[in-house]
């Protein structure tokens, strides 16, 4: 558990207080502070008891923001709607992409620098970032080789207004694996089987 902060400080402290156990036997799970989710995610998030018990328990843990999410979106006991069900280690991140400093070959992909182990993108790394089917790449200093930025900017206002926006045939699979798509749902949504 945290000790509460001084006035104006956000220092955490680690204390020798054992946290309170999650609602109802939910187990922790720590995920992204970025996602992307249904409409009736959200209105679950904002409406149902548990996740309003979750965030109540959340309010005084390291990086709740990262806590949160992962508890409701991988929660089986009682699942949120649109949750993943599966293997968390085999969800694959889509809303956002960052490149850690403790992953496996992340010297070789960040080609600038890291900060608190998180890489700073520059110009030399937009051809990798414009292959990722990720929405959103984290992180970008705009003081830090502002020329990342801008190209980037340039290059999604370019494909804004080109015929080819998006790899359907990509996320129609990252769907299906994510959602266990079937072919009516695929109908439903025109979405090629």
């Amino acid at each position: 558990m945290l000790s509460p902060p001084a006035a104006g400080k956000t220092d955490v402290k680690i204390t020798k207080i054992r946290h309170s156990p999650l609602p109802i036997g939910l187990k922790a799970v720590k995920s992204s502070a970025y996602g992307a989710f249904s409409r009736q995610f959200v209105n679950f998030t904002l409406e149902s008891q548990l996740a309003k018990d979750v965030l109540e328990w959340s309010k005084d843990i390291y990086s709740p923001d990262e806590m949160y999410w992962g508890i409701l979106n991988y929660n089986h006991a009682e699942p949120a709607p649109g949750g993943f069900l599966g293997n968390v280690s085999e969800n694959p991140w889509l809303s956002s992409y960052s490149e850690w400093a403790f992953a496996k070959g992340s010297m070789k992909r960040c080609l600038s620098k890291f900060v608190r182990g998180v890489c700073i993108f520059s110009p030399a790394d937009l051809p990798m970032l414009v292959r990722k089917p990720n929405f959103f790449a984290n992180k970008f200093h705009i003081t830090h080789q502002p020329a990342a930025l801008h190209c980037l900017d340039q290059w999604i206002f370019n494909k804004t207004f080109s015929l080819n926006i998006i790899d359907e045939k990509m996320y129609l699979a990252y769907l299906k694996k994510r959602f266990y798509v079937k072919s009516s749902y695929s109908e439903a949504f025109k979405l090629p089987v």
